[in-house]
C-alpha cells in the first residue's frame, strides 16, 4: 500500500503552499468524496462549519484513575489515523501527523454550587468552538470532575473526520485500553485499519468503470423529474439557507421497534426497508406528495468490510420512492423492499457530482436533494468494555446543522429514541414534537392494520388536529365534575391552582424539559374530553400522544 501511496503522490498537481509548514508529515492521500462535500459546505462560514461540530460524552461513576483515561485517550488518538487528521488549503488533501498529544484540561466541579449550569454553559462553549482545518487538532476532550466518583468526559471533533461507526468505535476502544492500563495487561483489541489506505481505494474505484455504473444508476432514479419534498414549516422560509438548530428526543416503545421488527421479518424485510418505508409514508400522509426522496445515511465501513476503521465515510444515498396511496402498507413494503436493496449496493456514490449532472437550479434557501436525511444505529448496549466502571453515553446538543430535519433512530438495547435534528428558523419545537407523535402513532397502526390502504391510515382524530393514543369511558368522579360544570356553565370552581417559590439560580431549560418528561409520564396531563354530536354531554375521554 506504501507503493501506492507514493504513486498518487507523484501524480499530485502543483500546489501553491507547503504541506510541511506546520510539521513532520507521516502520510498524504486524497480526501475522499464524502470529506470533500463536507469542506465545500464548511467554506460558506462559521455558521455552516459549526454545523459539523460533533460532541458526545461518558458520564463515568466510579473509582476512575484520571492520568490512565488522559494515557488511555492518548493511546486512541495514536491507534487511528483519523484523529491526526488536517486538511490542504484546497481541500483536496489530507494529512496525518506522525502522533499528535492532545490537551486533556480537568475542571473540578466538586464544590461547584451551580453545578448543573455550569455544565450547560461548558457544553454549549464546546459546541460553538470551530475548528480550523488546515491548523487544528480536529478531535477535542475535557473532563469534568463533577465529585471523587462521577466524571463527565466530553469529546468533541468535526465531522469531516468522525461519523457514527467512529464514536462507537473510539468508546469502545477507549473502554479496553482503559481496562488493560489498569489491570496491567494489553487489551484485546483488533487492529485499526488505515484511513489513508480507505481514502486511496476509494479514489481508485472512482476511476474504475465499475463506478460509471453507479453514477448511471443515480442519474436513471433522477432522469424524468427531481422532486422537493415539502415539509410543512411553521415560519417563511428565509431567502438564503440557515444553519441554526435545535433537537427534539423523542422516547419510542422498545415494543414498538420490536414488533416492526417482527413485521419485516414476516414480509421478508430487514429492519431498516421496513422502518424507511414506513417514513416514506409518514412524508406522504404530511405532504400528500406521491413522489418523495429522503436522504439515506449509510456506513461506509459496513460496505467494505472495514468493521476496526474510524473516519468519515458515510454515504448519503437520494433515495427516492412513488407512493400509491391505494395500496396497503404491507404491499408498498414487499415492493419498495427490493428498490432500497438495490440503492444500497450503489452506495459508493459521488453525491456532489450527480448534483451537477442532474442540473439542479442553484436555490440558496436550501439543499439540493435532501433537506430530509435519517440514519438508524443499533448499538449493542454494553459497558464499553470499562470494567469497573457504570457508564452512560450521551448525545449532546448541537446548535447548528446542515439539513432541514435531520432523524436519528438510535436503538440502544431496550432504550429505543428517536432524535430529530431541525432548522429553527423553519419549525417550532412543539411542530416537531407533534409530528414525532404521529410517526409512533401511524407506526403502531401499520403494525395492527397492515392490510389498510395507505390513503386511510390515520394521522389525526376525528374531533380535530391533536392525535390521540386511546379513548376510554370517563370514571364516575369525571362525570359527575362534568355534569356540574355543564350546569354551572364557565365556572372556575373546580380549578385547582398551585405555585412554587424558588429561591436562587434556576436553570430554566431543565426546569421546562423536567415539566415536559412529567406531563410526558402522566396520561391524564394530556387528557381531552370528547363532546357527543349535540355537544351537550360526554362519555369518553382521550388522552393525547
Amino acid at each position: 500500500m506504501m507503493s501506492k501511496l507514493i504513486e498518487l503522490e507523484t501524480n499530485y498537481l502543483e500546489v501553491d503552499f507547503d504541506p510541511f509548514a506546520d510539521g513532520e508529515i507521516l502520510l498524504s492521500a486524497p480526501t475522499t468524496e464524502s470529506q470533500k462535500e463536507i469542506w465545500l459546505s464548511v467554506q460558506k462560514g462559521t455558521e455552516a462549519n459549526l454545523a459539523f461540530n460533533l460532541s458526545y460524552s461518558l458520564l463515568l461513576k466510579g473509582n476512575l484513575d484520571l492520568e490512565l483515561l488522559k494515557q488511555s485517550i492518548q493511546t486512541v488518538i495514536q491507534r487511528h489515523e483519523t484523529l491526526r487528521i488536517n486538511f490542504s488549503k484546497d481541500g483536496n488533501y489530507l494529512f496525518i501527523t506522525p502522533s499528535l498529544t492532545i490537551d486533556i484540561p480537568v475542571i473540578n466541579l466538586s464544590n461547584f454550587r451551580e453545578q448543573e449550569n455550569k455544565i450547560t454553559q461548558i457544553k454549549k462553549q464546546i459546541a460553538k468552538e470551530p475548528f480550523n482545518l488546515e491548523k487544528d487538532p480536529l478531535f477535542r476532550v475535557q473532563i469534568l470532575q463533577l465529585n471523587t466518583q462521577k466524571h463527565l468526559v466530553i469529546f468533541s471533533a468535526h465531522h469531516i473526520i468522525c461519523d457514527g461507526w467512529s464514536w462507537w468505535l473510539l468508546i469502545n476502544d477507549l473502554g479496553k485500553i482503559y481496562s488493560g492500563l489498569k489491570q496491567g495487561i494489553k487489551p484485546d483489541l483488533e487492529m485499526a485499519e488505515s484511513f489513508s489506505e480507505y481514502a486511496i481505494s476509494e479514489w481508485e474505484i472512482n476511476h474504475q468503470f465499475q463506478n460509471q455504473e453507479t453514477e448511471k444508476y443515480w442519474q436513471k432514479q433522477f432522469s424524468d423529474f427531481i422532486p422537493v419534498v415539502s415539509f410543512p414549516p411553521d415560519l417563511p422560509r428565509p431567502k438564503t439557507k440557515t444553519f441554526n438548530s435545535a433537537r427534539e428526543d423523542w422516547l419510542f416503545p422498545e415494543t414498538l421497534i420490536s414488533q416492526l421488527k417482527s413485521f419485516g421479518i414476516k414480509q421478508g424485510c430487514s429492519f431498516m426497508p421496513t422502518f424507511l418505508a414506513g417514513f416514506e409514508v409518514f412524508l406522504y400522509q404530511i405532504t400528500k406528495q406521491t413522489d418523495l426522496n429522503i436522504g439515506v445515511s449509510r456506513s461506509g465501513q459496513a460496505f467494505a468490510g472495514k468493521y476496526n476503521l474510524m473516519g468519515y465515510c458515510v454515504n448519503l444515498l437520494p433515495l427516492r420512492t412513488t407512493i400509491s396511496p391505494e395500496q396497503s402498507f404491507k404491499t408498498y413494503l414487499k415492493l419498495r423492499n427490493g428498490a432500497i436493496l438495490d440503492a444500497f449496493d450503489y452506495q459508493q456514490m459521488n453525491f456532489s457530482s450527480l448534483v451537477e449532472k442532474l442540473q439542479i437550479p442553484v436555490d440558496t434557501s436550501q439543499i439540493p436533494l435532501l433537506p430530509i436525511t435519517i440514519t438508524v444505529q443499533d448499538i449493542e448496549a454494553e459497558n464499553f468494555g470499562f470494567d469497573d466502571l457504570e457508564v452512560e453515553c450521551i448525545y449532546e446538543n448541537r446548535y447548528f446543522d446542515n439539513c432541514e430535519i435531520d432523524l436519528n433512530l438510535l436503538i440502544m438495547g431496550k432504550k429505543v429514541i428517536l432524535q430529530c435534528q431541525y432548522n429553527t428558523n423553519l419549525f417550532s419545537a412543539q411542530n416537531i414534537r407533534d409530528r414525532l407523535a404521529e410517526f409512533e402513532a401511524l407506526l403502531t397502526t401499520i403494525i395492527e392494520k397492515p392490510d389498510l390502504p395507505i390513503a386511510q391510515l390515520p394521522l389525526f382524530s376525528e374531533s380535530g388536529n391533536q392525535l390521540f393514543k386511546q379513548e376510554i369511558p370517563l370514571s364516575f368522579s369525571q362525570k359527575r365534575l362534568w355534569f356540574l360544570d355543564q350546569l354551572e356553565g364557565a365556572n372556575s370552581a373546580y380549578n385547582i391552582s398551585m405555585a412554587w417559590q424558588i429561591n436562587g439560580n434556576l436553570n430554566i431549560p431543565i426546569l421546562e424539559k423536567t415539566i415536559k418528561t412529567i406531563i410526558q409520564r402522566h396520561e391524564i396531563l394530556r387528557t381531552n374530553f370528547l363532546n357527543n354530536k349535540d355537544g351537550n354531554s360526554t362519555d369518553n375521554q382521550k388522552i393525547l400522544i
